[in-house]
Parts: structure tokens; C-alpha cells; sequence
């Protein structure tokens, strides 16, 4: 097609973000940061570790207990 029949662009300013506005954003849609359970790194890689160490069969892993 000719460029001077199309339509003109979408308005993409939407896309135009502050830092202030998405954590605005994020808050909204998800809540606010402090609602989510703070784990330390060691212990998220403690449990890693020991799920990495279980035995597993065909049907899965399984948990001793």
C-alpha cells in the first residue's frame, strides 16, 4: 500500500514510565513489597540443596518422613 493511506501510528507515550510510577503500578496490581514473605538467601538455598539431594524415582521425589 501507499504510506500516505495508512493509518497514522499508535501513540506509544504509554510506554513513558518513571521508576516512581511502576512501583505505583506493581503496588496496585500486586501489593505493596512488604506483604511478600522476606526469606534469606540461605534458606531458599538450603531448601534447594536439600530437595537436590533427595532421592528420586519414576513417580518423583521422595521425601524421607
Amino acid at each position: 500500500q501507499d504510506e500516505a493511506s495508512l493509518s497514522p501510528p499508535d501513540d506509544d507515550s504509554w510506554l513513558n514510565v518513571d521508576p516512581q510510577q511502576l512501583e505505583a503500578m506493581l503496588n496496585q496490581h500486586y501489593g505493596a513489597a512488604s506483604k511478600i514473605p522476606h526469606q534469606e538467601p540461605t534458606s531458599i538455598k538450603e531448601k534447594i540443596k536439600a530437595f537436590l539431594n533427595q532421592s528420586s524415582e519414576i513417580d518423583g521425589v521422595e521425601f524421607p518422613g
